[in-house]
């Protein structure tokens, strides 16, 4: 064996053995995507209050484009984008792989571990806080109990307890003696004032009190009034005055009760591990972290500290496979914000730019009005949210708390800040990156273009040796001192982890949001796989089936080289599998079909090795020649197939939308590793048993299809009609379907509705797919096409679930005459023109695409459209001057359907009656009263009883206020959160039944004493409404939205772009390689052709499923989805690859011929005729067992790869070649001679036909 083969089949085991190790097992390692697997849907609200009305009508779309930017730039981890609306967005995320959710879920345990053993900071509040009208005895007989249980039995921790509560008392009673002494001071004051004493002379006498002796004091009282009584009052006020300073001191001085209450409550404090610090630990290098986490666990109990080592285990192993959206929570965190970064200069405490009067009177005004600039501030400077206090622990900047967040004062002033303003302001930030700063912590960089450096370079240059404060998204990140002015570069240093980074960075990158998107969800749920379990078993059992098919077929067909091409292939697909798993990427039905694809291209270039291999043996080669000249005559067609299908896979991950980059990156990586193990690994092999004389003699191999000679340039005229006749078919059948009756789109395109419902007892016994098929079988009833055919059903929560989504293209429609007035003479054409204008200062598209028919009266117009939230109805029809609505209806098809198929089987909501429904705001005195209440400071607390024999459990009332949210006109209540408590109580049992409940609302944008009064009064009427209306709610479908088509036209132009951009690069590619313009175009009218024959029976099937052969092989009304346009692209990939094997076989057999003549075209379709059929029975083997046992759910895909398949095979024979002679005849007419030999004269051949 020659060392150079030894290396090589060292690298083959290293590569096999690394793959296997990166995706065993499987079941672990492997992730599927949301369609295959099932993941969580969160259902977001867009704030679009400060948009103009062109902006509103794209905000879904466009947030939906920026934070894919943000999050998931190549779709590797297959995240799913939805509008419902103009101002909602959906996205579903998959699941991670087992093994990751395995090893997070072990990481979690230790960190929920540790947190048991961090104090209830807010529950140590509430114990502190005496609740009006309880006893003294009571109440601290209840605070001693809660103490011990929140300190678990731990006695540092009861000790601690006890001094804090010890140190609230003394300063709950100093205050009270402080406040009561200010009170009789206040009172003896006023008696003064009666007696017109100057109470500015007895204050400066006071002052000077106890620094003299009672004759002097006697002769300054003298000096005041002659008036013993008056003097008498002066000695008492004076007395008063030094007891309440004494007071005071003892209250607030640097050791007074309140330093000590602080005290003690600080160390209570540090009790706490911080989580999110202690996790920025764990991403440090071991020597650093070592030492952080041993300052830790010096102030932890003994058993706290081993769970910090638990915890470092778990995370080490959780580390190695972790990803950045392994759980809804990181996709939670990486949506907050808008990505926007600004720059505010911060005064301090010893700069003496403010007085201690002025830094009081800022933080006196956040502690009683909040953040609001309005209250808070004053123009020069303002109250910014602090994202990590340690960042702001160290300095001297002004901060102070307001509801458990710390905040910083910050400058507002045009010289110290550099903001983004609203409609821009010309600068803006080129580039951000990972960094580290001096110290080796991980930091940002960042770039600024040259309006924004010019800006950053006079900020910094003014303000030398002052903090630059540094915000995202209006929060301080952090604030170092400036000590020489920056000008294009900055970077933003702290103490952050390398996931806080990253986060940032990739905000920054994307750019700032137009919209703001709700702080939390307005819904989460798990969801199963889009295609349905039953269908994804049944997928997957009959794609192994087909594989295991064409290996058996592949062996038996070429015996020992079929062995060689079956591990070629097996080994290709493992090392995509192990590629796809090493770089945490997501399996999705579009991967899968560019898997597909790589399987076919794979067993393609065995067969095009093999059949050469057979030609050389054939002219009587050694076993060994044969081999080398078999891979060196192959190797030019499997290059130019593989590359210019590469081509377009690469420009499609480059410019083409999200959507479609998952088949893109599965088919690249396919293609590479194709090439790979065809020319690299399966050569090794048979190198290594020529040498060890295990393969001697010539290799045998079965030959079903022997060498023909059919003229298929003397049939080509012919077959050119029945082709061209067909792609006209194709286009016609597809654009001539009726959209409005049955669109030939899926949900993804054409957008519809979705309905979410629970079953009761009596629906326990349906599945999925039963649900799925009663829909169905209503909308056939209705002769409702899209219902019966455009609906899919998932299963929302665990297997056990008995919620489900309903999703389809049919769409609930309102109707409603339009009355212009009876002078004015309008056409249909002009009313459209208006409603469209009207539809457009809306910002709505369902609205936009209204339609418009005449009436019954001249002055009557019928309005028909998709649009059903009145409000809008009601705003557009407002912007028709002199224009009423009447016969207003709203045909609700969608969920009469559903109502139909499962009737009493739908869990409804009743009307609970709701009777003294009370609105109050939520003040420090209710909270007294009420201590569950404290969290919700500044809101209002709604209260409400049942009707007589109603009740509701708290669970079933948290389900109907959540069904709220997803009402057309929920956005009216703005931004708030919420909860629900049994009435006077904290806590309740969630499926107790009620007679009434309580709810507190907060909003980050009204607080009560911090907001105009008239705001305030409008807050509270909106939420009472919402309150009233959720116990009101009676319905049997909660969750009835409108969803828009989660491909929006930007993705389809850009889909478009990228396939224009292919079919330009494969011409010019192949014009290259092939010597001639006519080869590229011949592949491009070849592959257009398959795609429109496709086409045309994609949109033909309503038809065909209807006829009895339309039954039997299991047609239906296939929808174009996201799925069939991967089997599209997959189809496209076959067809140019196909006829790059035909057109380098013509090459090979055109020598230096200048022209391809006739012969040449047969004798070459000829030659790679067996290869042809082989490759293409081998491929559909596999698609007509997944069509027919891999379920309804995959049929439409394998139904376009069968066509697809068929087509291609057909046109890369009968359509490509032949038109390589176009103009040819011509040519030769005006002159031009042939010099080259005949193919026959060449190296020995098949002779030409």
């Amino acid at each position: 064996m020659s060392k150079n083969l030894f290396w090589k089949l060292v690298l083959i085991v290293v590569i096999i053995v690394l793959s296997v190790l990166e995706i065993f097992p499987p079941s672990k390692k492997l992730k599927p995507g949301i369609d295959l697997a099932g993941g969580t849907s969160l259902l977001y609200q867009i704030d679009t209050s400060d948009l103009s009305s062109e902006e509103k009508r794209t905000a879904a779309q466009d947030m939906i484009r920026t934070l894919q930017e943000r999050i998931d730039p190549g779709n590797q981890r297959n995240l799913i984008w939805r509008p419902h609306g103009n101002d909602r967005i959906e996205i579903q995320m998959p699941l991670a792989s087992k093994e990751t959710q395995q090893l997070r879920e072990r990481f979690q345990e230790k960190l929920d571990l540790l947190k048991k053993y961090n104090l209830d900071l807010r529950a140590v509040q509430r114990a502190l806080v005496q609740p009006q009208g309880m006893s003294e005895a009571d109440y601290l007989a209840a605070r001693t109990q809660e103490f011990a249980r929140l300190a678990g039995g731990l006695e540092n921790r009861q000790q601690m307890l006890k001094e804090l509560a010890g140190a609230y008392d003394a300063v709950t009673a100093g205050e009270r003696n402080r406040d009561q002494i200010r009170a009789k001071k206040q009172e003896l004051a006023g008696q003064l004032t009666e007696a017109k004493v100057e109470i500015q002379r007895v204050e400066l006498l006071a002052q000077q009190w106890k620094e003299l002796d009672d004759p002097n004091r006697a002769e300054r009282l003298k000096g005041l009034t002659e008036e013993e009584a008056k003097q008498g009052l002066i000695r008492q006020y004076i007395e008063t005055e030094l007891e309440w300073s004494a007071a005071l001191s003892a209250w607030t001085g640097a050791e007074g009760l309140k330093a000590q209450y602080e005290s003690a409550l600080y160390k209570v404090e540090q009790v706490n591990v911080d989580l999110e610090r202690l996790q920025g630990i764990l991403e440090e290098g071991k020597a650093k972290r070592d030492v952080d986490l041993t300052a830790i666990k010096a102030t932890l109990p003994q058993e706290a500290s081993a769970i910090i080592d638990e915890l470092v285990v778990a995370y080490d192993g959780y580390a190695k496979v972790s990803g950045r959206l392994d759980s809804p929570e990181d996709l939670k965190r990486q949506l907050q914000g808008s990505g926007v970064l600004d720059f505010r200069i911060l005064p301090t405490l010893s700069d003496g730019i403010l007085s201690e009067t002025a830094i009081k009177s800022y933080q006196d005004r956040l502690a009683q009005y909040g953040p609001n600039p309005a209250k808070s501030g004053d123009g020069n400077y303002a109250w910014r949210k602090i994202r990590d206090a340690e960042e702001f622990k160290s300095g001297n900047a002004i901060t102070a708390e307001f509801a458990g967040k710390l905040y910083v004062l910050a400058s507002s002033k045009a010289d110290e800040v550099l903001l983004h303003e609203k409609g821009g302001n010309g600068w803006e930030l080129k580039s951000a990156r990972p960094d580290t700063d001096q110290l080796g912590r991980w930091a940002i960089s960042f770039n600024l273009n040259e309006i924004g450096a010019n800006r950053f370079l006079q900020l910094t240059k003014s303000n030398l040796n002052r903090p630059l404060c540094i915000l995202l998204d209006d929060e301080a990140i952090s604030a170092p001192n400036i000590q020489s002015a920056i000008h294009q570069s900055g970077q933003i240093t702290g103490q952050f982890s390398y996931q806080q980074v990253q986060d940032m960075v990739d905000k920054l990158r994307a750019g700032s949001l137009k919209a703001r998107l709700s702080d939390r969800p307005i819904s989460e749920n798990t969801v199963g796989p889009l295609i349905g379990q039953d269908n994804l078993q049944a997928g997957l059992k009959a794609g192994v089936y087909g594989l295991i098919v064409v290996s058996v077929f592949m062996l038996i067909y070429y015996i020992l080289a079929g062995a060689l091409a079956n591990v070629a292939l097996y080994m290709n697909l493992l090392i995509i599998l192990a590629t796809m798993a090493f770089s945490r990427a997501t399996f999705t039905m579009p991967g899968i079909a560019g898997l597909i694809l790589t399987i076919g291209m794979a067993l393609d270039a065995n067969v095009l090795v093999y059949e050469r291999i057979r030609e050389e043996q054939a002219r009587g080669s050694s076993i060994r020649m044969a081999i080398k000249n078999g891979y060196h005559r192959a190797f030019s067609a499997i290059l130019d197939s593989n590359l210019t299908t590469v081509i377009t896979a690469l420009i499609l991950w480059l410019v083409a939308s999200e959507e479609v980059k998952g088949f893109a990156l599965t088919l690249m990586i396919g293609l590479v590793s194709n090439l790979f193990t065809a020319l690299f690994v399966t050569r090794a092999i048979f190198d290594l048993m020529t040498d060890m004389k295990i393969l001697k003699s010539k290799l045998t191999m079965l030959q079903m299809i022997r060498t023909t000679k059919i003229n298929f340039v003397g049939v080509m005229p012919t077959l050119l009609v029945v082709s061209i006749a067909m792609v006209i078919a194709g286009w016609v059948v597809f654009l001539s379907r009726d959209e409005a009756k049955n669109s030939k789109y899926a949900i993804e395109f054409t957008g519809g509705t979705s309905v979410r419902i629970r079953l009761n007892e009596q629906g326990k016994d349906l599945d999925r797919a039963a649900v799925e098929e009663a829909v169905r079988q209503a909308g056939q009833q209705m002769n409702n096409k899209q219902i019966a055919e455009g609906t899919g059903v998932q299963q929302i929560g665990p297997a056990d679930s008995l919620e489900y989504e309903i999703v389809t293209t049919a769409t609930n429609r309102f109707t409603a005459t339009l009355l212009f007035p009876a002078e004015e003479k309008k056409t249909v054409e002009e009313v459209r023109g208006l409603v469209l204008d009207a539809a457009k200062g809306v910002g709505d598209d369902r609205l936009i695409k209204s339609e418009i028919t005449a009436g019954a009266q001249p002055n009557e117009f019928i309005l028909t459209t998709t649009q059903t939230n009145r409000n809008k109805i009601n705003e557009m029809v407002a912007a028709l001057p002199g224009v009423e609505c009447a016969n207003e209806k709203t045909e609700e098809s969608v969920n009469q359907a559903i109502i139909a198929a499962l009737g009493n089987k739908l869990d409804s909501l009743y009307n609970l009656e709701p009777a003294n429904v009370t609105a109050q705001p939520i003040t420090p005195e209710l909270v007294a009263q009420k201590p569950y209440l404290v969290d919700y400071q500044g809101g209002v607390l709604f209260s409400g009883e049942f009707g007589e024999n109603k009740s509701e459990s708290l669970q079933r009332l948290a389900d109907r206020f959540g069904q709220l949210r997803f009402k057309s006109d929920y956005g009216k209540y703005g931004q708030f959160e919420y909860k629900l408590f049994a009435p006077g109580q904290m806590q309740a049992v969630l499926e107790t039944p009620l007679k009434g409940v309580e709810a507190a609302v907060l909003s980050p944008d009204v607080l009560y004493g911090g907001s105009e009064e008239t705001e305030w009064n409008q807050f509270q009427a909106n939420l009472t409404e919402w309150f009233t209306r959720g116990l009101e709610l009676e319905t049997s479908l909660p969750r009835v939205t409108q969803i828009d088509p989660s491909v929006g036209e930007k993705s389809m132009q850009d889909a478009l772009v990228a396939m224009v951009l292919s079919i330009i690069a494969i011409i010019i590619y192949v014009w290259i390689r092939f010597g001639n313009v006519r080869f590229g175009l011949a592949g491009i009218v070849a592959m257009v052709h398959d795609v429109s024959i496709a086409l045309g029976m994609i949109a033909i099937t309503p038809w065909l499923a209807s006829t009895a052969i339309g039954k039997f092989l299991l047609i239906s009304d296939f929808k174009i989805d996201l799925t069939i346009i991967a089997a599209i692209l997959t189809l496209i990939g076959y067809s140019i690859n196909d006829t790059i094997v035909v057109f380098d076989r013509i090459r090979e057999n055109r020598g230096k011929l200048a022209h391809v003549t006739g012969n040449i075209i047969n004798l070459s379709i000829n030659q790679t005729l067996s290869r042809t059929l082989l490759t293409g029975s081998a491929t559909l083997m596999v698609l007509i067992i997944m069509y027919i046992w891999g379920g309804a759910g995959l049929r439409g895909f394998n139904y376009v790869m069968i066509i697809g398949m068929v087509v291609g095979t057909y046109s890369s024979i009968v359509v490509a070649a032949p038109l390589l002679m176009l103009g040819i005849k011509k040519e030769k007419e005006s002159g031009k001679k042939d010099y080259a030999p005949s193919p026959d004269k060449q190296y020995s051949r098949n002779p030409s036909v």
